[in-house]
């Protein structure tokens, strides 16, 4: 289990997706952003004061408002919604 600081940024590149828990223990709701796994596109969640919500993302790319009370753990890896078979 890993937990990333909110005020860290990383820059590194969208290769390896996991599942998160994100946890807001703060008094106000705050956004979220993350690579959204397999997509070449970033994402905003709201996570509500007191609320945790579960995302798939790409590793290190997820970042929170500095300052607020919000924990980020890695929890495992992300297991694909759909599956294509090709005959």
């Amino acid at each position: 289990t890993t937990t990333i600081p909110v005020t860290t940024t990383t820059t590194i590149p969208c290769g390896t997706c996991n599942t998160y828990l994100v946890n807001n223990t703060g008094a106000s709701p705050v956004y979220v952003t993350y690579r959204v796994c397999g997509l070449n596109i970033s994402n905003a969640q709201l996570v509500n004061n007191g609320s945790s919500v579960t995302i798939c993302a790409c590793t290190g790319s997820i970042a929170a408002p500095s300052g607020s009370s919000v924990t980020i753990t890695n929890t495992g890896s992300c297991v694909p919604t759909t599956t294509t078979t090709t005959v």
